[in-house]
Formats: structure tokens, C-alpha cells, sequence
């Protein structure tokens, strides 16, 4: 009879409308998924050919740099889909740097130990490259990057060694040594005690610091040694020891709480280092050098500039350990705590620095009202600084006319106040356009100064609205800005509100936003091309763009890749060849690259404009080479 029931049951709720209507439902939404899944699979296989068509063309460019650019991009764009294409990829790379040096050091050679002509202001420079090589395999292969780096010292030249970079290495070898210290606890090791031999600094106590977590018997073996170098420091003689000393001590603190919160806590789950005690002895030692240091402390110490910050820190810091100082030094707890008195009114090297110490450690909990009062009891000079945070808290909560009210009233500077009124008022449009009430918003405009501003601000709106999925708001509201701004591009404010005005029309109208992006490639080329001419009028070496920190264009690249990413997603075919209009070259390879990196970074087809994400891959700075 159940099973009758049953039966009934089922095929009354099959024969139900609303039941017909889910079922015929289900196969359009396999289709629609199984589409989606076939778009999403051919855009891979496009990007792919992309990665290998510019890592092919990219080998043809002149510089190393450009080229192990293009290379470690585009491994770091395939590990996680091709390993082993990835793998080979950074291997050219490494040939590429080692090439350069191998070269180097026979033209060194041949001129008798000059390495290049004077007059370049480049001479061989490999840092970029070399960087990038090692940043790639430090994430992924600490191994395989120490012997790149020991390969790389083997062939740079006499010539080119020096102290930055001597250190640069040191940093990196330590650093490798801290990754690999889990799975080769003995080479870690073997590299700590060759620099402990030279000096201590942070990346030894990191390294030791991986060594007690990971196996402390190798790192007991280094404490000892560390100690020792610690009590030959002068805390009150440089900075370099000062940050060393409480930069041991705040560590082995960090540890002897852990093993007393274990000890008090049997049944937790952090169990006891079975070296606890030698840390405990070693933060004692650390301690004592500090209380030393301390009790040495005497008016001369704030005589000079750099002692007196020193000593002021040291005073300041040491406030921190005096619970245990009390428990391990009891007999000189006393005589410490009188040094202190001696010299509280030095501790504080300003009334800025007193007035932080009392009252601004916890400013962030106070409410706007509560600054404001504060404010009365700060210096004049810090005054004017709290009242500009009581505005922005006001801002941050929503309150706009406790935010005006704080302007009017306290802020002196008309500058400043108009800024801050301008940006209340941007805030307060700001809120109403995401809460979809744009009459309200709409009225602020009249009080921005130009057009360009109320386009940027009715872009924002658009780009919020279509990001709820209102695209009715945000088609309107992108062509009320384009109609605004019509296809000026001359100056930056411009440039960026018509890029804005892209990404929302991906979703609304394609054609509109592939008009935008390629009038904005247009305009960037003549930035580009501009820039080369003065560079080369100034005497600079004409040649390929090269990447460094810089670039009038490079800023560019935040607001168009991600657009170039939208596009690519809705028509991959016509946005590669809008990307192919790109000059020089160069710049289009990098260009791709951070495209190619975007899509696999794994958002899906038909993402972007307007999704408000941000474009994966890194970002392109160029500057002529010299």
C-alpha cells in the first residue's frame, strides 16, 4: 500500500504544472551549462595559442630583459595547467640571464677587465632579469633557485661584484634557506652558520626562527652562537643592533609565552618544544643585554640626535618586558624603574610623541564627537591632523553633517576644507547612487567643478548599478557620462572616465566599448611615441622599452587591461586584433601576456564590465633603455 501511495504521490506531482514547467526546464539549462562550458574551453585554447605565439615572437626582441619578461610571465600564466611547459619555460629563462653574464665575462676578457664602454650608463645590468628568474622559482622551487643563484656568482665577473648586491644575495640565499629548512633541515643549516660568521640581521633570525619550529635540534645548534653575537652588541650605538636586539627578544618572547600557554594548557592542542628550556635561557640572555643597555643610559646618551631617538625607544620598548624583568632580574627591577623616572620627560622627543602615547594608541575606537574634544588637548601642529581623521571617521559611518559641521567649524586651511567638503559631497552622491537613489544623487553634480568630475562620477554610478544587475540604471547613466565627456581624451582625468565608460558597456553595448577601447590604445600610442622622441632628443640611446619602475603610459595599463580582459571574453577574436594595434611591439608582447594572465587566472566567459574585479598579472612599466 506504501508503495501505491507513493506512486500516486509521484505521478500526481509530475502531471502538476509548476512541477512540468522545472522539468521541462532541465534540459535548456544542460545545454546552457554544456555552452558555456565549450565557450569557456575554446577561450583556454585561444589564450594558449596566444601564451605560445608571443612567447615565440618574444624571443626576437632585443633585450634580455623584455625577453625573460615575456618567459617568466608567461610560466607563472601556465603552472598550474602545464607544469611541465612551465618548468621549461623558466629554464630558458635562467639560460637567457646566464647567457648575458657568459658573455659579459668573455667581452671582460677580451678588454682587459673593462666590462663594457664606459660611456653606457647600463652596464650589463642583470638585476631585472635575474630578479625576476629567482622571484619565479622562490615561490615554487627553493631548491632550484639556490643553484641558480651559486650559477650566477660563479660567473659575474670581479668587476661587477659590490656591496648592495653582495647583500641583495646574502638576503635572497637566506631566505631560500628559510623555505627549504622543512624538507633539508642540513643545508638550511650549513648556510646559517656560513653567515653567522659574518653578521646577524634579520633574515639569520628567520631562518633560525623556521629552524625552531621545523627541527630544533638543528636550530640548538645555532642559538647558542646567536646569543653570543647578541651580547656583543651596543643596542645605544646604531640602529642596526637596536633592531637586531629587540628584534630577538620580541621572538624568543613570542616563544616563552607559546611554551607557558602549553605548560598551563596540558590538554590543548600546542604541545611543549622539547628545547623549552634553552629558549627560556636564551630570552633571558636577550633580556639581560637589554636591561644593560638600560641601566647604562646617561645624559650624554640625549646629547646626540640619533643616540637620543635611540635611547628614547629603548625606554619606551622596554616597558613591554618589565613583568618578566621583575620575575627573572628581581635585584635590579629597582634600579631599572628609577633610570626610567630619571629620564620620562626625555622619553618623548615632542609633545606630538607624549600626546600619542596618552591618548592616540586607541584614536580609531573614539567616535568623530570624541576626537574633536580630544583635539583641544593635542599640540597646535598635531591639531588640525585629528580633525581631519574626525571627518573621515564621520565619512566612513555615513554621518555627512557631522562631517560638514567638523569642517566648518575646525578646519582653518581653505584649501583643505574645500577638498574635504568635495569629497563629502562625492561620498554622500556616492551612497545614494549605490542605494539606486540617482535623483539624490544627481543633485551633487551641479557642485562639482567640472565636467569631467560629474562624468567620472556618473561612470562610478554606472559601473555600481550594473554591478547589481540594473542594467536599465546603468545604461542610462553610461550614456548620460559619454554624452558629458563626448570622445575627449587629452587628459588623464579624461582617459580614465572613458575607460570606466568601456568597461559598462561591455555588458550594454559591445561595439560602443571596443569604440572606446580602441580610441584609448590610439591616444596611449601617441603617449608612447611622444615620450620615445624626448627620451631620444635628450641623448638616450634609441632602442626597445625595458621594464623598470615607471612610465607615463604604464599607470594605464590598471584601468585598460581589465577592460581588454571583458572584452577578450565576449569576442576574443576581435580583441586580440585591437591588442595587435599596440605600439612598439614590446609593449603589445606585455600587453598580451597580462591579458593571457587574466583569463586563465580562472574568472569565467562573460565576466568583466563591470563585474568590479580586478585584472590578474602583473603589472607593465617600461622605460627606454639608456
Amino acid at each position: 500500500m506504501r508503495y501505491v501511495i507513493s506512486l500516486i504521490i509521484m505521478f500526481s506531482v509530475a502531471s502538476h504544472p509548476l512541477a512540468q514547467s522545472t522539468v521541462d526546464l532541465q534540459p535548456q539549462e544542460r545545454r546552457q551549462t554544456e555552452e558555456e562550458k565549450k565557450a569557456a574551453e575554446e577561450l583556454e585554447k585561444k589564450t594558449l595559442a596566444l601564451v605560445d605565439d608571443l612567447v615565440a615572437e618574444a624571443m626576437s626582441l632585443k633585450l634580455v630583459d623584455n625577453r625573460v619578461y615575456i618567459l617568466t610571465g608567461a610560466a607563472e600564466a601556465l603552472w598550474q595547467r602545464n607544469e611541465e611547459r612551465s618548468r621549461s619555460l623558466i629554464r630558458e629563462a635562467m639560460n637567457q640571464v646566464l647567457a648575458q653574464l657568459r658573455e659579459e665575462r668573455e667581452k671582460a676578457a677580451r678588454d682587459g677587465g673593462q666590462l663594457l664602454d664606459p660611456g653606457r650608463v647600463y652596464r650589463g645590468d642583470d638585476s631585472y632579469a635575474r630578479g625576476a628568474v629567482m622571484n619565479f622559482l622562490a615561490m615554487r622551487d627553493a631548491k632550484m633557485a639556490l643553484e641558480f643563484l651559486q650559477t650566477l656568482r660563479t660567473l659575474r665577473t670581479p668587476d661587477r661584484k659590490n656591496p648592495a648586491e653582495e647583500q641583495q644575495e646574502r638576503e635572497q640565499e637566506l631566505n631560500l634557506a628559510s623555505q627549504i629548512a622543512a624538507s633539508d633541515p642540513q643545508t638550511a643549516l650549513q648556510i646559517a652558520e656560513k653567515y653567522l660568521n659574518d653578521k646577524m640581521d634579520y633574515q639569520l633570525l628567520n631562518l633560525w626562527n623556521t629552524l625552531q619550529r621545523k627541527d630544533p635540534k638543528a636550530a640548538s645548534s645555532l642559538t647558542e652562537k646567536m646569543i653570543s653575537e647578541l651580547k656583543s652588541q651596543d643596542i645605544l650605538g646604531d640602529n642596526g643592533s637596536y633592531n637586531l636586539v629587540f628584534g630577538v627578544l620580541g621572538n624568543l618572547k613570542s616563544n616563552v609565552d607559546m611554551i607557558a600557554n602549553a605548560q598551563n594548557n596540558p590538554d590543548g592542542s600546542n604541545a611543549i618544544p622539547i628545547n623549552s628550556a634553552e629558549i627560556r635561557q636564551a630570552y633571558r640572555d636577550a633580556l639581560d643585554v637589554v636591561v644593560a643597555a638600560a641601566l647604562k643610559i646617561s645624559v650624554n646618551n640625549m646629547l646626540d640626535q640619533e643616540d637620543a631617538s635611540r635611547t628614547r625607544n629603548t625606554l619606551l620598548q622596554i616597558q613591554t618586558y618589565l613583568p618578566d624583568i621583575e620575575k627573572l632580574f628581581p635585584s635590579r627591577i629597582a634600579a631599572l624603574r628609577a633610570k626610567m623616572a630619571q629620564f620620562e620627560k626625555a622619553r618623548y622627543s615632542h609633545p606630538q610623541q607624549r600626546f600619542y602615547e596618552e591618548y592616540g594608541r586607541d584614536m580609531d575606537k573614539k567616535s568623530p564627537q570624541e576626537m574633536v574634544v580630544l583635539a583641544d588637548k593635542a599640540p597646535p601642529d598635531y591639531r588640525q591632523s585629528i580633525y581631519y581623521q574626525a571627518v573621515h571617521k564621520a565619512m566612513n559611518e555615513g554621518d555627512d553633517e557631522t562631517a560638514r559641521r567638523i569642517v566648518k567649524e575646525n578646519v582653518t586651511d581653505k584649501w583643505q576644507t574645500n577638498n574635504l567638503m568635495s569629497e563629502i559631497e562625492r561620498r554622500s552622491s556616492d551612497r545614494a547612487a549605490n542605494d539606486g537613489k540617482y535623483a539624490d544623487a544627481r543633485r551633487s553634480l551641479a557642485r562639482m567643478a567640472s565636467d569631467e568630475q560629474r562624468a567620472s562620477a556618473l561612470a562610478g554610478w554606472a559601473m555600481s548599478a550594473a554591478n547589481k544587475g540594473d542594467r536599465k540604471s546603468a545604461a542610462e547613466l553610461a550614456q548620460e557620462a559619454r554624452a558629458m565627456i563626448g570622445s575627449r581624451m587629452q587628459r588623464n582625468d579624461q582617459l580614465e572616465t572613458q575607460l570606466t565608460i568601456a568597461n559598462v558597456a561591455v555588458n550594454l553595448d559591445l561595439d560602443a566599448s571596443f569604440e572606446i577601447a580602441e580610441a584609448a590604445i590610439e591616444r596611449i600610442n601617441r603617449l608612447v611615441a611622444a615620450n620615445f622622441e624626448m627620451q631620444t632628443f635628450s641623448g638616450m640611446e634609441e632602442g626597445e622599452y625595458r621594464i623598470i619602475s615607471g612610465g607615463i603610459w604604464g599607470g594605464h595599463s590598471g584601468s585598460i587591461l581589465p577592460l581588454l580582459a571583458a572584452l577578450a571574453r565576449k569576442d576574443f577574436d576581435r580583441a586580440t586584433a585591437l591588442l595587435k594595434q599596440w605600439q612598439p611591439d614590446e609593449l603589445r608582447l606585455m600587453l598580451s601576456l597580462s591579458l593571457s594572465q587574466n583569463i586563465l587566472s580562472g574568472l569565467g566567459v562573460g565576466n568583466g564590465g563591470g563585474s568590479g574585479r580586478g585584472v590578474s598579472g602583473r603589472a607593465m612599466y617600461f622605460h627606454p633603455r639608456r
